[in-house]
């Protein structure tokens, strides 16, 4: 009987080459089936088009612009560009409306907000103008009062000035030898009346009351010595002076306008 000799180096690397053969057919028959699995699929996909090729002969056959198939795929084909150019258009003014769309919103709050600020700021103006008006008809009617006594003060000046004058005149007319009012310059009278203010002529009617006082002063006077003299002659016969000696005359002005005489 012959003998069989093994190598084992030998047989454990063909052992290896098989198990690499079987991985390799495994893994070939996987991908048969999943070609055969595609296959499979590509086949019904291609049945269920069928009706699209169908439908496309007979728009190829009811249309005149189409003469293949294909112009009708490539006509699809630019729509669908179109389409999409046209949805990402859209896509972009959607965004900008958006924005533009919120911008506004805001430009309406803030012009609301500055609106209400302008209201607020013309109410207070408004307020402010009122108070102003209504402290203005005060000052008027403050100014008025002030007038109307000016006007009453001035009249009242004006009165007293010509009763001073008046006094001064009956004084220089009725006592002509008596010469007080020499002392005036008829010069400088004269420009004083036609002085429009009243300082110089208070100043004026002050020295006329100078020369008033004057007189008045003589005729006590006068009136002293004839007493003096009638005290010391009673039993004489009253000599005659000439003409009696008219006392003096006062005109008292009173605050109801209305004037009375009184002797002194």
């Amino acid at each position: 009987m012959p003998k069989i000799v093994i190598h084992l180096p030998r047989a454990q690397e063909e052992q290896g080459q098989i198990r690499q053969r079987e991985e390799e057919i495994g893994q070939l028959q996987k991908k048969l089936d999943e070609s055969q699995s595609l296959c499979l699929e590509l086949e019904e996909d291609v049945l269920k088009n069928l009706k699209y090729e169908e439908f496309l002969e007979l728009v190829k056959e009811t249309s005149d612009d189409y003469s293949e198939i294909q112009d009708l795929v490539t006509r699809y084909e630019t729509l669908e560009l179109a389409h999409k150019d046209l949805m990402e258009s859209q896509q972009g003014f959607e965004s900008k409306n958006e924005a533009l769309r919120n911008e506004f919103q805001n430009y309406r709050k803030d012009r609301a907000m500055e609106i209400l600020a302008f209201t607020n700021r013309t109410a207070a103006l408004q307020a402010e103008l009122e108070e102003v008006e209504k402290q203005a008809l005060q000052l008027e009617s403050l100014a008025e009062a002030t007038r109307t006594e000016e006007s009453q003060q001035s009249l009242h000046l004006g009165q007293i000035i010509m009763s001073v004058d008046n006094l001064f005149q009956r004084c220089v007319v009725k006592r002509p030898t008596i010469q007080h009012s020499n002392e005036l310059d008829e010069k400088r009278v004269q420009e004083i009346q036609n002085a429009d203010s009243y300082v110089p002529k208070v100043r004026y009617a002050i020295k006329q009351l100078e020369v008033i006082k004057a007189y008045m002063r003589d005729l006590r006077d006068i009136g002293d010595t004839i007493k003096k003299e009638r005290r010391g002659k009673k039993d004489e016969k009253v000599v005659d002076f000439g003409t009696k000696i008219a006392e003096p005359e006062f005109v008292i002005e009173r605050g109801d306008g209305r004037t009375s005489l009184g002797n002194k």
